[in-house]
């Protein structure tokens, strides 16, 4: 099968997240979510217009394959605003993923906070120089209570 690629442009945090989750080697399905997030976002036709797209600390690329089959159905246009869009969104679904875990396991088990995110940050061989724990923290307390709430805790 045939497949033509596109390279997402993340920080090594969530690269490591995506390789760990997906593999090297991945290719886009509408079996899982990262497939569901790229396919979806496909155009079948270019509506050029610049983006002024951050990139802050964006220092690696996650590949994603498309098989032409999906071209075809879906259309083989992304612009740099769904780019940008895509890795916002794996990155807020990376941190929901941490603090749901930490909120989880202190609930069900009483095992802190900080040792939950530090132990989830292991997990994927994430550093503190690549996502610093205080950063998370400070974002954790921001959101802790909306959680807890959509997870029905408290």
């Amino acid at each position: 099968m045939s497949f033509i690629s596109i390279n997402i442009e993340v920080s090594t945090h969530i690269y490591k997240y995506l390789t760990a989750l997906y593999g090297d080697d991945y290719v886009a399905s509408f079996r899982d979510s990262l497939g569901i997030l790229i396919l979806s976002s496909l155009q079948k036709q270019s509506h050029i217009k610049e983006y002024d797209v951050k990139k802050k600390e964006l220092t690696r690329e996650y590949s994603v394959h498309i098989n032409f089959s999906s071209l075809e159905k879906h259309g083989c246009f992304i612009s740099e605003k769904q780019l940008y869009k895509i890795t916002k969104s794996l990155e807020y679904d990376f941190r929901y993923q941490i603090f749901r875990t930490a909120i989880l396991n202190k609930e069900n088990f009483g095992i802190d906070y900080k040792k939950s995110i530090l132990k989830f940050l292991e997990s994927y061989n994430i550093h503190d120089s690549e996502l610093p724990y205080s950063t998370l923290i400070r974002d954790f307390n921001r959101k802790k209570h909306e959680i807890e709430k959509n997870l029905n805790i408290r």
